[in-house]
């Protein structure tokens, strides 16, 4: 059994598999929560990293653990980004410990140039009540890498407008992107998309079993 801190429950394990068409499955990639993840945050620091009130991170901290994607997929790929735009918001905390929203203060950096072309080509809302089961296809042009990504993960993945969220960096940076909203990867539809790259985000009180390793 893992054991994983407390606040960080739901970005359990990242898994990054780089696809060949001819082979299927090249190789694969592990950026494992706690081990890969607390490396990427360590070198930004903690309270850089996740926000105060709220069980996510700062757009910091999703800039960190993309850094840390890229990195994997290509040594060459550079993603910078310098946060200096502060902004005021809520989070996940307040109301569900005090009964009402509580505030803090986080910063983002400006959209790269390229952001502007990112376009969506498909939006499929979850079912009332659920979270799982949504679906937003990307296109982005004017991006700098070339690779068609699939991306099945949470709240940590899904919020595509938010720099907190891989869903905001993936889009922005790669010319396609599928942002699925489930907990385990899906191979029909990987197959039917034929990726370059998939992402699986999950947690493991949503895996069917939990790998040793």
């Amino acid at each position: 059994m893992r054991v994983i801190p407390a606040m960080r429950p739901r970005c359990a394990g990242v898994h990054i598999l780089p696809l060949n068409h001819a082979q299927n499955l090249l190789k694969t990639y592990h950026s494992e929560f706690p081990k890969g993840l607390l490396q990427a945050i360590e070198k930004i620091g903690f309270s850089n990293a996740f926000r105060k009130i709220d069980t996510h991170f700062q757009p910091m901290g999703g800039h960190a653990l993309f850094k840390d994607i890229c990195t994997k997929i290509s040594p060459s790929y550079n993603v910078p980004a310098q946060f200096n735009i502060d902004y005021i918001t809520t989070g996940d905390i307040g109301k569900r410990f005090f009964g009402q929203d509580l505030y803090e203060k986080c910063s983002r950096a400006p959209h790269p140039t390229f952001h502007a072309g990112r376009k969506v080509l498909e939006q499929i809302w979850p079912q009332p009540g659920r979270f799982t089961g949504g679906r937003v296809v990307f296109k982005n042009d004017k991006a700098p890498f070339a690779e068609k990504v699939v991306g099945f993960g949470n709240s940590f993945m899904n919020d595509y407008e938010s720099q907190a969220s891989l869903g905001y960096w993936l889009s922005t940076f790669f010319r396609e992107f599928h942002l699925v909203t489930q907990p385990d990867i899906n191979k029909d539809y990987v197959k039917n998309v034929n990726p370059d790259i998939v992402i699986g985000q999950t947690v493991e009180r949503f895996l069917g079993f939990v790998p040793n390793s």
